[in-house]
């Protein structure tokens, strides 16, 4: 009984004191890293991120995995920039089709898994090639600027002067997560198909709808993540995506998410998303290439996956 309670005191502690550790090497780092500036340009890069992360988590938690975020981001971008020229520069325009077209996205995965039977991984991986495809297609390209004043604000600008407005909207939609994954059937039958599928289909519950739902949910949020994304860099391309794709999984898996399904939280997911973005600082300050800072945040994908394996089998033995 005491292993199991240090297993789950382990799950549930080491991301806030893995944070707790990132925020000490950043003083240390830089004595300049609690002022009011970096603590503001450290809310808008963990807002995008941490909606991206979102979807990267509610897909894991069900068992599955999805490639095509970064992508699906900027498909939902271009298209958006597209016809918010088309509007006559209407934010209104921008966001419902970002939203819609990431949503899109989610809907196809999700059919193509439930309906054609194909692996999450394979599926994800060839609608990403779909994604990039058709994001350059649609963007030609050139870039589209941003010149709506609150799609402006809502990159630039603070409440009462501190707190990003961007970062409120990263607030807004945990809040709306947090909901969906312990209010509503679509998170109760989304964690029970990561724990147990079988059990799950042999209950009659319909889980090819549910699961479609995930993939719905999830490529909302990366809709939500494009307008936050261009509103910050005021300019829609087909590349603003980024490391999106990365910092998304590792934020989730960092903040306690299992690979292996069953298993994640909201909290968590907020709390890998700054330890992911504290990592990308960091290692901006040391002046490491961007290349190399890829390869780190594989490095920690990597020794995350391993320590929610060793963890899992300890949680086996100690129950048999």
């Amino acid at each position: 009984m005491k292993l199991i309670q240090w297993k789950k005191n382990l799950s549930r502690y080491a991301p806030s004191l893995i944070l707790a550790a990132m925020i000490i090497v950043l003083v240390i780092a830089n004595r300049n890293f609690l002022s009011g500036q970096s603590i503001f340009n450290l809310m808008l890069q963990v807002s995008a991120v941490g909606v991206v992360a979102f979807g990267a988590m509610l897909v894991l938690i069900s068992s599955g995995i999805d490639f095509s975020s970064g992508y699906c981001m900027a498909l939902a971008g271009v298209v958006a920039g597209y016809l918010y020229n088309t509007a006559g520069n209407s934010g209104v325009v921008l966001i419902i089709t970002a939203i819609i077209v990431g949503a899109l996205v989610g809907l196809v995965n999700g059919l193509i898994i439930t309906k054609l039977k194909l692996h999450p991984f394979i599926s994800t991986l060839a609608m990403m090639s779909v994604c990039k495809g058709l994001s350059v297609m649609v963007g030609e390209g050139g870039q589209t600027l941003i010149s709506t004043g609150y799609l402006l604000a809502l990159g630039q600008d603070r409440l009462f002067g501190i707190v990003p407005y961007s970062f409120i909207l990263f607030i807004v939609v945990a809040v709306i997560m947090w909901f969906i994954v312990n209010r509503t059937r679509v998170g109760v039958y989304t964690y029970a198909m990561g724990g147990n599928e079988d059990a799950v289909f042999y209950s009659g519950i319909n889980q090819n709808l549910f699961k479609v739902l995930v993939y719905v949910i999830a490529g909302a949020c990366y809709g939500i993540a494009a307008i936050l994304t261009v509103s910050q860099v005021t300019v829609i391309s087909s590349n603003i995506s980024g490391d999106v794709l990365l910092d998304g999984i590792a934020s989730a898996v960092i903040g306690g998410t299992s690979l292996q399904g069953g298993r994640g939280t909201v909290s968590g997911t907020i709390i890998g998303a700054f330890i992911i973005t504290l990592i990308t600082t960091l290692l901006t300050f040391l002046g490491i290439p961007p290349l190399l800072r890829d390869a780190i945040k594989g490095c920690i994908i990597i020794a995350a996956l391993l320590f929610d394996v060793a963890i899992s089998r300890i949680s086996k033995k100690v129950i048999a």
